[in-house]
């Protein structure tokens, strides 16, 4: 784990009433700042996700290239093509099998398959102070993680 990782970890863990998590929760990459994308382990990322309590689900993933919306001096990322999917995936952990760009920023997601019948996308939802007061919010997020530059030997 890099010190960026950690920092981000113990930040997560320090701030979880301000992230709530919906359908499932990512470990690897981890996930804090909709806009600080935590940096994956190589081009071919590991994502990790928590499991559900029903052991007989599989699961959907799906890695978007992020896409920036807005002025160049102020814009957001957003989820934009779509460059992975994969199905019925056995386990909580997925290596991505295609090989993504360098020091780019993705999102990703997952959803549970039950019986062959897909639910919703995980997401989640963060901010920090005082929502509606003062600080930062939002709700709806994917995961997100950016590349390194290359992947290690």
């Amino acid at each position: 784990m890099t010190p960026r990782q950690l920092l981000a970890a113990i930040a997560v863990s320090l701030c979880t009433s301000c992230t709530s998590f919906h359908v499932v929760k990512p470990v690897e990459p981890s996930v804090w700042h909709p806009a600080q994308p935590q940096q994956a382990d190589s081009l071919t990322p590991m994502l990790r996700w928590e499991p559900l309590e029903d052991g007989n689900a599989t699961y959907d993933v799906i890695v978007y290239k992020a896409a920036k919306v807005g002025p160049s001096w102020a814009y957001e990322l957003t989820p934009g093509q779509e460059v992975y999917y994969a199905q019925a995936v056995q386990g909580t952990a997925h290596r991505v099998t295609e090989q993504l760009e360098g020091d780019t920023p993705y999102f990703w997601a997952v959803r549970v398959r039950k019986d062959q019948s897909p639910g919703g996308w995980s997401s989640y939802d963060w901010s920090a102070g005082i929502p509606y007061v003062s600080g930062n919010w939002g709700s709806g997020y994917l995961f997100g993680f950016r590349t390194p530059k290359t992947s290690p030997d």
